[in-house]
């Protein structure tokens, strides 16, 4: 399950390289390199509301270890 919810908050920093690229932004590959090792950086906010009701509905929430932050 939880590798599923990884999947919704992965980063495609590949994408982010290609696209800069095409643009031939100056100093991407630092920009996109001090991004993605930047022991600090948070997902970016996701609404898990539908999927957390989900789980809820089935009772399961409680076998579920993930940070719902303040979804409700």
């Amino acid at each position: 399950m939880m590798t599923g919810l990884e999947a919704f908050v992965a980063h495609d920093y590949g994408t982010w390289r290609q696209i800069l690229a095409l643009h031939d932004v100056a100093g991407a590959e630092k920009m996109i390199s001090e991004v993605q090792y930047d022991a600090e950086r948070r997902n970016l906010v996701r609404d898990f509301s539908g999927l957390r009701r989900l789980l809820s509905d089935m009772d399961l929430l409680g076998q579920v270890d993930w940070d719902w932050g303040d979804v409700q």
